[in-house]
């Protein structure tokens, strides 16, 4: 996968585009003056806020159902329509680094932002706290209520991966250790347990699981084979162990967030967190795969399965337990590299990997592998890279907690530095949009984030001015989306009301970004 350095602050417009935008600045200006004089008698020259944000409580419905947004073409629209006079679109547009603008592009921006205001005036929207900011180059050119601290939903992943790449590095990977207490005699025979200690890989897993995954495009990405592990053992010559102990105690023993709702366990969108976690601390119950009460212990019992099917015997009781004071490594097994971590996480949006590594970065450089640590982690982080952080709380690292909050001038911040850009879903292609905007503008061409809980939509990325190519997905190579963008939905009737209105917007930003 791609990986850019990673960079916190927003890009600098292109210097070409800046060349051109300057060019045209003597014939640009008058015309600029003139719309803005018309707008600020009008309108001014920002949108107000879309409101506070909603209480936990509250969030979950505002109301009776209504109808979901604006309808959506059956196929790609020619453009965008022309803006209304005193369009409420122009404040964005005239910002400073906006002005030096070609005429046709200051047009374009107003038909945006008259397109989005419509958007969000629907009857069916209206009544929703909202936000929404898009850049272009960097250059913000339509704000609504940009600052508002909204429920983020999974969108949350965003600040948890950039802080993870800043801090740990695109290259970093996680390993997971065999070890003994004492070594093996001549015939490789172990007198005391094998331990098996987790070191907050969230990929390890078994030979099948991934077959096993039907949901969005989760049985094409990328595992730590388990198994190989297990060979390693093999080939380091033991044959036989006094049992099999699972060691996780890299991070503290809370294994959720005491906020979260009790049903995430029982649906299966996340497991008890911690630093041994083998296909994603899940087991077979029946038919389905089910959370892992102790997934250390279950981890345990798949390794011991397979030392069995290799010969190495297991002689002695299987648990968890902690590790030896001095472990002697037998053999081990490393995650592939962070950004391929990151990608499977944000595009399959992967609750359990982001809470891992939120532990992970608490453990690494807050002094402890905690929720408290990590977030402090990822605040301070953010911070020193110049993202702004006003109005933001994180109790987690996925977004699965009703009392985070963010804004979209973060998140926007966040796409626009294009660091997680490659590694995002693309529309109609794969990940959490594989199935989303099929034949729309946005199809193929927008890369994003999504995020829901009752009651919230999220949706946050880049839009390319063409289709990206089909595979691999994300497409390797492919040169950063100057449209970046960002958008929450708080207080919806539904996750599929929601998600039409978002689609919506994906759309019309697509058009803009095609230049139409």
């Amino acid at each position: 996968m791609r990986h850019r350095p990673a960079r916190l602050r927003r890009p600098t417009p292109d210097p070409s585009d800046r060349a051109v935008r300057r060019a045209a600045a003597f014939l640009a200006l008058p015309v600029a003056l003139a719309l803005g004089a018309a707008a600020c008698l009008t309108e001014g020259l920002t949108h107000s806020p879309a409101g506070p944000a909603p209480s936990s409580a509250s969030s979950a419905s505002s109301g009776p159902a209504q109808s979901s947004g604006p309808a959506q073409s059956s196929g790609p629209a020619a453009s965008l329509p022309a803006a209304p006079a005193g369009s409420a679109g122009v404040g964005p547009v005239l910002a400073a680094g906006r002005l030096p603008a070609a005429p046709h592009q200051l047009d374009a921006d107003l038909r945006l932002a008259a397109a989005l205001d419509a958007a969000f005036a629907s009857p069916a929207v209206a009544r929703w706290p909202a936000c929404a900011e898009v850049d272009d180059h960097g250059v913000a050119v339509y704000a609504r209520g940009a600052g508002a601290a909204l429920i983020p939903a999974s969108n949350l992943k965003l600040l948890t991966a950039t802080a993870a790449l800043d801090r740990l590095g695109p290259d970093a990977t996680f390993t997971t250790e065999a070890a003994v207490a004492a070594r093996a005699d001549a015939k490789g025979v172990v007198a005391g347990p094998l331990y098996l200690i987790g070191g907050g890989d969230p990929l390890l897993s078994t030979d099948d699981y991934r077959a096993s995954q039907h949901q969005w495009t989760e049985s094409a990405e990328p595992v730590t084979h388990l198994a190989a592990l297990a060979d390693g053992v093999k080939a380091a010559g033991i044959t036989r162990v006094g049992g099999l102990i699972a060691v996780d105690s890299r991070y503290d023993g809370q294994r959720t967030v005491a906020s979260w709702a009790s049903s995430y366990l029982a649906d299966g969108e996340i497991s008890p967190v911690g630093p041994l976690e083998v296909d994603d601390g899940t087991v077979v119950a029946g038919r389905r795969r089910v959370p892992a009460a102790d997934p250390a212990a279950a981890a345990a019992s798949a390794f011991a399965a397979l030392l069995a099917a290799r010969g190495v015997a297991v002689a002695g009781p299987v648990e968890h337990a902690p590790g030896p004071l001095a472990p002697i490594a037998v053999a081990t097994v490393a995650s592939p590299p962070l950004t391929t971590v990151i990608g499977e996480m944000l595009r399959e949006s992967d609750n359990l990997a982001a809470e891992m590594l939120v532990k992970e970065l608490g453990f690494r450089f807050g002094g402890a592998g905690t929720w408290a640590a990590g977030t402090a982690v990822v605040h301070d982080t953010l911070a020193a890279g110049g993202i702004p952080l006003d109005g933001v709380v994180q109790v987690d690292g996925s977004g699965l907690d009703r009392q985070d909050r963010v804004p979209c001038r973060t998140l926007a911040a966040i796409v626009a530095a294009g660091t997680l850009e490659p590694e995002l879903p693309v529309a109609a292609r794969c990940g959490t949009l594989v199935g989303r905007l099929v034949g729309q503008p946005a199809g193929g061409r927008l890369v994003a984030k999504t995020g829901s809980l009752a009651g919230v939509v999220a949706l946050s990325g880049a839009v390319s001015a063409a289709a990206l190519a089909a595979q691999p997905c994300p497409p390797a190579g492919a040169a950063p989306a100057p449209v970046t963008f960002a958008v929450l939905l708080n207080g919806t009737p539904s996750i599929a009301a929601g998600e039409s209105v978002a689609d919506h917007l994906a759309d019309l930003l697509a058009i803009y970004a095609g230049g139409a």
